[in-house]
């Protein structure tokens, strides 16, 4: 009984100890970039001009405008020396195809040059167990075959014979697969009468129709299956089968996610984010408001400056202190619970940087 108990104990220290390895995120340090831990930790020293994220455990870097790859310890895999670089997977290896001028060389995991650099175009073919290459001289061009050794062939290997018996994916006996067209789907019809304006909505095989029965129609939201409408002075919003969603006590629309009924409106000069039940999810004290990727999150402007709300059930708000927000990056990195965090790109006035969704700051300006 007790050396069931000591095993107990064991195993608990054992599987206790044991963390998940956290990602690494670029950080910058005044102009310069280096990776820290997903707790803001500084792991790899910021001396690049450009960092990029790991991506199977290899980074590239950036000096001078000369690239680079180094690995999470920080260790130089691939020199600093090339004008380009392409990462590669190649059967289940990683392999880097780098570049000075208008010349191509390949390079292993190991920092092993296999293949000088000398070829014109120079592809990794990743099911392949050969990269093809070329070279032209005198407007001739010549074809090679690299193996991941190095080796290099002047005739096309030929192909692995396929083991067992090629079985027709489709089954025997199967019919023939009928082709189905789709209607057209489109908003793009508007139409007036008497001064006043609607929509006819195309939607596959059937129409939906706002009735020209409003002083202004916005279509901007239609893809979302609403429509910013203003009626006697104020904005509102209907779906596309004219069904009344906001009433019509707003100076303005900003912005709509109505998968998840919210919806950024303006009152007083400013915006606030509600629900068609006349709950205010954000307070109206924004001066503009852009919901982003499926609406979980949305940028904020206040007196010329960026931030960001996210709209988790108890939103966040990430203060409006930014020159701008980056909306078209987000990414998420592992934390060492194995958790995933979003995060964000931001620019001030000394450059672009990273914060997470909590709002901590990935750069020291």
């Amino acid at each position: 009984m007790k050396k069931i108990k000591w095993l107990a104990l064991i195993a608990l220290h054992f599987f206790s100890s044991i963390s998940i390895a956290q990602e690494l995120v670029p950080y910058r340090v005044q102009s310069k970039w280096g990776f820290s831990d997903v707790s803001g930790k500084l792991v790899i020293p910021a001396r690049y001009d450009e960092v990029y994220k790991f991506f199977n455990n290899y980074a590239q870097v950036v000096i001078k405008g000369k690239w680079g790859v180094i690995d999470p310890g920080g260790r130089i895999i691939v020199p600093v020396v090339y004008d380009q670089i392409s990462q590669n997977e190649w059967n289940g290896r990683q392999f880097f195809t780098v570049g000075v001028g208008e010349r191509h060389g390949l390079m292993n995991s190991a920092g092993k040059l296999i293949a000088p650099v000398k070829y014109d175009e120079l592809y990794v073919l990743p099911l392949e167990d050969y990269a093809e290459a070329t070279i032209v001289v005198n407007n001739v061009t010549k074809q090679f075959w690299i193996r991941q050794d190095g080796k290099v062939e002047t005739k096309k290997p030929l192909p692995k014979p396929e083991s067992g018996k090629r079985e027709d994916p489709e089954g025997p006996g199967m019919p023939d697969k009928k082709i189905v067209i789709m209607p057209f789907n489109g908003y793009d019809q508007p139409y007036n009468r008497n001064g006043k304006q609607g929509y006819l909505i195309a939607k596959y095989d059937k129409y939906d129709t706002i009735p020209p029965v409003y002083d202004e129609l916005n279509p901007e939201f239609l893809s979302r299956e609403v429509a910013a409408v203003k009626k006697d002075g104020r904005w509102g919003i209907v779906d596309t089968k004219n069904k009344l969603i906001i009433p019509f006590q707003y100076e303005g629309v900003c912005s709509v996610y109505s998968l998840s009924n919210l919806y950024a409106c303006k009152k007083d000069g400013k915006c606030g984010i509600i629900r068609p039940n006349g709950e205010i999810v954000i307070p109206f004290e924004w001066d503009d408001l852009s919901f982003m990727q499926n609406g979980r999150w949305c940028t904020t402007r206040q007196q010329g400056k960026r931030g960001i709300i996210i709209l988790d059930s108890v939103p966040r708000i990430i203060p409006a202190k930014y020159e701008s927000v980056i909306t078209s990056f987000t990414d998420t990195y592992i934390d060492k619970k194995g958790k995933e965090v979003r995060f964000f790109r931001v620019k001030t006035a000394q450059g672009e940087g990273l914060i997470d969704e909590y709002g901590k700051e990935f750069f020291k300006d």
